[in-house]
């Protein structure tokens, strides 16, 4: 079924800034699209935060993004219900990802990443190919990154593993489970944003990717040919 609603929006963020709110709905394109924007101090997991978002969002594409990415590409809504409605096996689509997964980092395989976003680096904005641009077509992969993707909500099987706490690993479980029941996962490079920041390795991180392996990691390596 072709879908040509407007998209809804979710987003954690510890306060609201109205301005960058209605910038992303502009980026949208589309007056109906719906902002899910909770404000978090830290209190809820943002594998709990999201499952909120699925179950009140009002439209068929939600759209999880952090509160720190700028979306650089307009009319973001048509190009995201375009690939959906070309790829009808596609319930993720994220703007970079990999194809394989050995111990839980997605990036780790620089051999299997594809998608291309923008990233604050060493005080400037920079771009990072870690693909050719793939014109209309999706790669497909075993998972994407978690500051930008939507998901067509009668496709997943799945829904974000509660078990991880915090704000890391909420994405990857969310991959690994759907793409073992069959729901195709995929990188678009139609649309470009630009992450304010980049991002950190820290404790919470490293405990999050132990709980990840002795979880999934009897599952592990998981590829997309």
């Amino acid at each position: 079924m072709k879908v040509k609603a407007p998209v809804s929006v979710v987003i954690s963020t510890r306060k609201r800034d109205e301005e960058f709110i209605q910038r992303t709905k502009d980026r949208f394109g589309h007056p109906g699209t719906e902002m899910l924007v909770f404000e978090n101090n830290g209190s809820e997991s943002l594998a709990s935060l999201y499952n909120r978002g699925l179950r009140e969002s009002v439209n068929p594409v939600v759209v999880f993004m952090h509160d720190d990415v700028e979306i650089e590409t307009p009319h973001a809504t048509q190009k995201l219900l375009q690939l959906f409605n070309n790829h009808p096996n596609h319930g993720v689509i994220g703007l970079a990802g990999a194809s394989k997964l050995v111990d839980g980092v997605w990036w780790s395989q620089r051999e299997s990443l594809y998608g291309q976003v923008k990233h604050w680096k060493e005080g400037a904005a920079r771009q990072l190919n870690y693909s050719a641009p793939l014109g209309d077509r999706l790669r497909d992969v075993v998972c994407v990154d978690g500051l930008f993707f939507a998901v067509r909500k009668d496709r997943v099987r799945k829904p974000f593993d509660e078990g991880f706490t915090g704000f890391h690993f909420y994405e990857i479980p969310f991959c690994v489970q759907n793409f073992l029941d069959g729901v195709g996962i995929g990188v678009t490079t139609k649309l470009m944003v630009f992450h304010k920041s980049p991002g950190e390795i820290n404790e919470d991180w490293k405990e999050q990717r132990l709980l990840f392996l002795r979880k999934y990691g009897h599952l592990l390596p998981l590829a997309k040919p």
